[in-house]
């Protein structure tokens, strides 16, 4: 099996840790093959996770950072359930591994959750779209296990309450915080793309057969923050939080689009 290496910036989950994620996961795996187990009878949460983080890891998918601007802008900008009436994603399947900066994305027990897996189609039977978010995060030396499962039906974003488990019954403030990201990320994909930037290609020193270096692509290199002084004369300091807005545009604007409004930090 081919294997990259990825050089990952500081501030973000090491790809070594990463690495023995996956071969945790993938000891699982074996176990539930040598039982004559399906994976989803085994560990089912785990199930999306391994397999993208396998495929990232051959070459084959996308492997996103995001600046902590970004990742700051992101957080602070309101999502509608019912924002994508009429707003077209991508036509085919799509999976990556999101890596956030360190610290930004914690669960209501303070645990902080250093990566995502994703994946979407559009072929689901009753729904539009059908997004998958997992992974795992480690406290001591047990490992934890975390899946969410939504859709959009009709415009409008909707729950897998049966597949959905283990992490949104138990935190539903933190599933929403993942399902928003991930869908401003795909928002991004689809309507600004120049917020996406791939680093050069840079080959790995040493033996020859050693795997190759890649950086990840970088959501929001370049982004800044908006920051405004605040008239009022007021001392305290907030956000004015960011939305989308939903636009049609095109001949007979028969076509829609989601407008970014981005968030302002206001302060002294």
């Amino acid at each position: 099996m081919k294997q990259l290496r990825y050089n990952i910036p500081k501030g973000y989950k090491p790809w070594k840790e990463i690495y023995a994620d996956v071969k945790h996961n993938y000891r699982l795996y074996d176990e539930a093959h040598e039982n004559n187990l399906q994976p989803h009878q085994y560990t089912q949460e785990v199930a999306s996770a391994f397999v993208q983080l396998m495929w990232v890891m051959e070459g084959q998918g996308k492997l996103y950072t995001i600046s902590k601007d970004l990742m700051t802008a992101f957080s602070n900008t309101d999502v509608s359930e019912s924002m994508f009436e009429g707003i077209s994603l991508k036509s085919d399947e799509e999976a990556f591994c999101l890596l956030p900066p360190i610290g930004s994305l914690v669960n209501s027990k303070g645990i902080t959750l250093d990566w995502i897996a994703f994946s979407m189609t559009d072929k689901a039977l009753d729904w539009d779209y059908k997004f998958i978010a997992s992974g795992n995060y480690k406290v001591g030396q047990i490992f934890y296990n975390w899946t969410i499962t939504w859709g959009i039906n009709n415009g409008s974003l909707v729950w897998d309450e049966k597949k959905t488990k283990s992490f949104h019954q138990k935190d539903q403030e933190n599933s929403r915080k993942v399902r928003n990201l991930v869908m401003q990320i795909l928002i991004a994909q689809r309507f600004y793309p120049e917020l996406f930037v791939q680093p050069k290609y840079t080959p790995g020193q040493g033996f020859i057969g050693k795997p190759k270096e890649q950086s990840p692509i970088i959501i929001g290199a370049g982004y800044k923050l908006q920051k405004k002084s605040d008239a009022s004369g007021s001392k305290t300091a907030q956000f004015r939080r960011g939305h989308y807005r939903n636009q049609p545009y095109g001949e007979g604007r028969s076509q829609r689009k989601l407008i970014w409004i981005e968030p302002v930090w206001v302060g002294i």
